[in-house]
């Protein structure tokens, strides 16, 4: 397979990255008491992990990581020529069942609740979705 970056709209993937970002931001509010509970974090905890977390490390990790997910799908929609809303959200959901199943088998070994595991994939099951309908109709 061949690469070809100059195919790729990097506005799209920025967009793609930024709304993850920010769909992840309320996902994880609306979701962050039973998140905690799954992780088995106590409230003591998670002021503890707030006060030694550094945001620019924590939000720019996130923030790069979703751009790379996004500049990948671009690719791969471009060499794929996919180009339609059902065929990108197909993507994404392909891409999701990918991540889903990496994240299982380390789900499997940890002393984590089943409902951080589904919390976690919802949401990357919502944004790998996303992002596949967003750059396919993009351009």
């Amino acid at each position: 397979m061949n690469i070809d970056l100059t195919h790729v709209d990097f506005v799209a993937v920025v967009c793609a990255g930024v709304a993850t970002f920010m769909i992840g931001g309320a996902w994880y509010t609306f979701f962050a008491k039973t998140w905690q509970r799954a992780q088995g974090y106590s409230e003591e905890r998670v002021k503890e992990l707030q006060e030694q977390a550094s945001p620019v490390k924590i939000f720019g990790t996130m923030i790069v990581c979703y751009l790379v997910i996004a500049l990948v799908m671009a690719i791969i929609i471009e060499a794929l020529a996919i180009n339609t809303l059902q065929a990108g959200a197909t993507l994404g959901l392909l891409v999701w069942l990918l991540v889903a199943c990496v994240g299982l088998t380390s789900h499997v070994s940890r002393d984590v609740a089943l409902s951080g595991y589904l919390i976690d994939t919802g949401y990357q099951l919502i944004y790998c979705v996303g992002t596949g309908s967003l750059l396919a109709v993009w351009g």
